[in-house]
């Protein structure tokens, strides 16, 4: 008799459009308008998305939907008040920077970033450290940093973990003219945003570990700073 009742309210709920619709999109009226989306690459990463983020899910390695997931036109065609990238792996973050959306999941950011109406963020980021090639490395920090000029936030937990062995993350860090110790910059890792406050013309010396970012680099060459490693004749 209880199953037989229990079974009854069940029915009575799924009938419900606005139950079905919350279930599905998360707002009464089978809409997202005000929802957060939350992209991941694979599958394994669902179980390990903390609970309220797993409502309004995008796999790209699901892009038809289904077992819960939205399909990648569900999630392109909705507005979203928030996009979060969870765990983006350092693939997706450089085509990110590069403009490459030959995935699922970078044609979704690249329709919204067209359309600019959602606010997109990379949460914990893999670790930089894994590169060991320091040519490389510089080369993927620019990228992070490109993705920032996007108007993409990096959720400050991940760019320190995406950073590895440079663990300043950027907002935290001052003015690069604080940072110099007996005329040396002595930080890990040199960004144009530490180029912005220092004059035109300036020679700057850095440590010989110092991993100059490419747009840094840019910033430099438009400023006329010259950057020099420690020990190198000025």
């Amino acid at each position: 008799m209880e199953q037989d009742t229990l079974a009854a309210l069940v029915k009575l709920i799924m009938a419900d459009k606005r139950i079905m619709d919350l279930i599905k999109t998360g707002s009464y009226d089978g809409t997202s308008q005000g929802c957060d989306l939350t992209l991941i690459e694979t599958n394994d990463l669902f179980e390990t998305l903390p609970f309220e983020w797993r409502g309004n899910v995008c796999c790209q390695e699901r892009p038809d939907g289904g077992d819960g997931f939205l399909s990648l036109d569900a999630a392109v065609q909705r507005e979203w008040n928030r996009i979060r990238v969870y765990q983006p792996s350092l693939n997706a973050i450089a085509k990110l920077a590069l403009g490459i959306a030959d995935e699922p999941l970078l044609k979704i950011l690249q329709q919204k970033l067209m359309e600019g109406g959602e606010k997109i963020e990379l949460l914990r980021l893999c670790n930089l450290s894994k590169i060991k090639a320091d040519p490389y490395k510089n080369r993927f920090l620019g990228y992070i940093e490109k993705v920032k000029s996007y108007g993409i936030k990096i959720n400050e937990d991940g760019f320190t973990a995406a950073e590895g062995d440079f663990p300043t993350a950027v907002k935290t860090r001052k003015a690069c003219s604080e940072k110099i110790d007996a005329g040396i910059y002595q930080y890990k890792a040199l960004t144009e945003r530490d180029l912005l406050d220092i004059e035109k013309g300036t020679v700057l010396t850095v440590g010989k570990k110092c991993i100059v970012t490419s747009l840094a680099v840019d910033m430099a060459r438009r400023k006329s700073i010259q950057i020099c490693r420690e020990g190198e004749v000025k």
